[in-house]
């Protein structure tokens, strides 16, 4: 009885699922797990960056304002005064520098910021926030001829825009950090990813050795001797015969390939016993004309029968 075998289509098919999972499988680990990680540290790096740079165009910002307001307040300790559009475009500046500093558009700013890093930014922020206002108050005391008050303003001023560089410092001290822990993560993961990738191309080594090995067994080496077998019945050789004893495709064509066989042994067997007898007949026949010769009379030319005898 034939040996029940995976039919070679469906193995084929098989092999081929089995080879496209595995690609499946590398491509959705690599987009779910690797790629987030990764797509995760630049856009937290990015924030951060965002970030601090916002932070030091409002203080070189303020610095200006913090310039133009002192000269403002040394010129009217000389008995000037300062010109109206002057302190209207200091003012200005420092509007917009309170308006990043407060509100929905700092929180804006730092979405997505690390908390060690947030911290240090809002500090930044609220030193500036309170270095604007007092220059707000400097230029306001100008206004109404209060120098003491507008000196002492832009003092302050000019302690909390040291205060929020201080605090700016420790953030980028702190973003530091956070992007060096991130890329530790990283490598982790990437460590970690590395030895799955291994693995992974440790299976794919096995299903290719076993694929090999399934074709060989099951398509080489039937086809090797079904190869073996025509060539010696083209030699003339009938009593060959391919032994797959199989119910697949290999099983019924090398079952066909026996079964032609068999039939062309027959018709050759028939073909010798049918030349076997004929020439048995023929060999019977000339044997009784033998009997029936005569001698011929070298005189007349005549041959007398048998019966004569």
């Amino acid at each position: 009885m034939a040996a029940r075998t995976l039919p070679l289509r469906r193995l084929l098919i098989l092999l081929g699922l089995l080879g496209a999972g595995y690609v499946v499988a590398i491509v959705v680990y690599l987009q779910f797990f690797m790629l987030p990680t990764t797509v995760s540290l630049r856009t937290d790096t990015e924030v951060v960056l965002e970030a601090q740079a916002d932070a030091a165009d409002r203080l070189a910002d303020l610095d200006v304002a913090l310039t133009g307001v002192g000269g403002a307040v040394q010129q009217a300790a000389g008995g000037a005064v300062p010109a109206e559009g002057v302190m209207d475009d200091l003012e200005a500046r420092i509007d917009a520098v309170l308006m990043s500093t407060t509100g929905l558009g700092l929180t804006a700013r730092l979405v997505g910021v690390p908390d060690s890093v947030r911290i240090g930014l809002a500090g930044a922020a609220a030193a500036e926030t309170s270095s604007g206002e007092r220059l707000i108050a400097a230029l306001a005391a100008l206004r109404e001829g209060d120098q003491e008050l507008a000196e002492r303003m832009v003092s302050d001023a000019g302690a909390q825009r040291q205060l929020a560089e201080v605090e700016l410092a420790r953030a980028e001290t702190m973003a530091i950090s956070e992007v060096i822990r991130r890329e530790r993560d990283l490598e982790a993961t990437v460590g970690g990813a590395v030895l799955v990738l291994v693995a992974w191309g440790l299976v794919g080594s096995a299903l290719v050795v076993g694929a090999f090995l399934i074709l060989r067994v099951r398509l080489y080496r039937p086809l090797a001797a079904i190869e073996s077998s025509l060539k010696r019945i083209a030699d003339g050789d009938l009593s060959t015969s391919v032994d797959i004893d199989r119910d697949d495709e290999m099983g019924r064509l090398a079952g066909m390939l026996n079964r032609m066989t068999a039939v062309l042994a027959d018709r050759e067997r028939r073909e010798q016993e049918r030349r076997q007898t004929v020439i048995e007949r023929y060999s019977r026949i000339l044997e009784e004309s033998a009997s029936e010769l005569v001698a011929f009379d070298a005189a007349t030319f005549r041959a007398p029968s048998s019966r004569s005898r």
